[in-house]
């Protein structure tokens, strides 16, 4: 009887072990980050399941490669509650070899909310031009490890030879579907000057048809967090939009003694706020924030009760990336009632 309930356990911990595997995907990568390209891995579940993915590669099989670290690193499918990061993601810096894994027992170590882990493998990775990124279980694309697979190029013709035969070994195990023996034009389509320093290549929801269009880019970098596509239909000449152009704020009731404007910057550029009475009269100056990233932001006028009356003040927004300029208005309505 014991052997028998020794073997059950050990075929549902395969089981579970094989559904966490089938579950973790590549959500995001940035490969023009300016010092160190990353990939975010998502793992993506409606059961509770968890996942050590320590020796694991994040690979674009050129050059030498390395697991993702050598003490567990454990992902969920649930965001737990007792860690200061999202449990679901961890992002891994393929050219950082030298900066210490977060992994469970070390926690995390810099205190900025994201699972991060950094890997030395081949020194220029990723190419911003055409590239792969796979999970597998070791660098090499032809043995049938791999969990998950993109490919991307910027179709310019001039497909590399590598890059092609690793498209080619994906599409052989199933890993990414080549469309009419068209292997360029079956990688997702970063642009013929490829990504910028703010863009990334994402994941647009949990599916995976092992396709391009599974992924998309985005001016939105989110590593660490859910993914945010780009904005159809967003005039190509905007810096920035606010989301709620009337605010209201109680300057004398704590928590509502403040109007936060937010934003939604679609091009990095530098952003100043100023509040005005009705008649026009100067109340608050910003100072200047300097090269946002895409993404949404908030600015914050909190006045001191006595600088304000019940009434309507005239807030503008303005924004300059050095070549082009914007300027929007919007209203903030105070009720200094007690």
């Amino acid at each position: 009887m014991r052997i028998v309930t020794t073997c059950v356990l050990i075929l549902c911990l395969a089981v579970s072990a094989r559904n966490g595997i089938c579950a973790l995907r590549i959500s995001e990568v940035a490969c023009e980050v300016p010092g160190n390209d990353w990939v975010e891995l998502h793992l993506c579940s409606t059961e509770k399941i968890s996942i050590n993915i320590a020796p694991l590669y994040v690979t674009m099989y050129y050059g030498t490669n390395y697991p993702l670290a050598t003490e567990p690193v454990t992902l969920y499918s649930w965001d737990r509650p007792q860690t200061p990061w999202d449990d679901r993601y961890a992002v891994v810096y393929l050219t950082a070899g030298d900066l210490p894994d977060e992994t469970d027992r070390a926690g995390d170590l810099n205190g900025n909310g994201i699972r991060e882990l950094y890997c030395d493998n081949y020194s220029n990775s990723l190419w911003n031009t055409d590239c792969v990124v796979a999970i597998d279980t070791d660098d090499d694309p032809d043995n049938g490890g791999i969990i998950d697979f993109l490919a991307y190029s910027n179709r310019d013709g001039s497909l590399h030879t590598s890059i092609r035969s690793y498209v080619t070994a994906a599409s052989r195990c199933g890993a990414w579907i080549i469309d009419n023996d068209d292997c360029e034009q079956s990688m997702t389509h970063i642009g013929q000057k490829g990504l910028a320093t703010f863009q990334s290549i994402i994941r647009g929801g949990t599916g995976d048809t092992n396709t391009h269009r599974d992924f998309s880019v985005t001016p939105f970098q989110t590593p660490g967090m859910p993914n945010m596509a780009a904005i159809t239909g967003t005039s190509s000449s905007g810096l920035f939009s606010i989301q709620n152009k009337k605010i209201t704020m109680q300057p004398r009731r704590a928590g509502l003694d403040r109007a936060p404007i937010r934003l939604l910057v679609y091009r990095p550029c530098s952003i100043r706020f100023r509040v005005f009475t009705a008649t026009g009269r100067l109340l608050y100056r910003s100072p200047l924030q300097e090269d946002l990233m895409p993404g949404i932001h908030t600015l914050l006028w909190q006045p001191r009760p006595s600088s304000v009356n019940t009434g309507l003040y005239i807030a503008t927004v303005e924004g300059s990336d050095g070549d082009d300029s914007q300027v929007e208005k919007l209203f903030i309505i105070a009720d200094c009632g007690r």
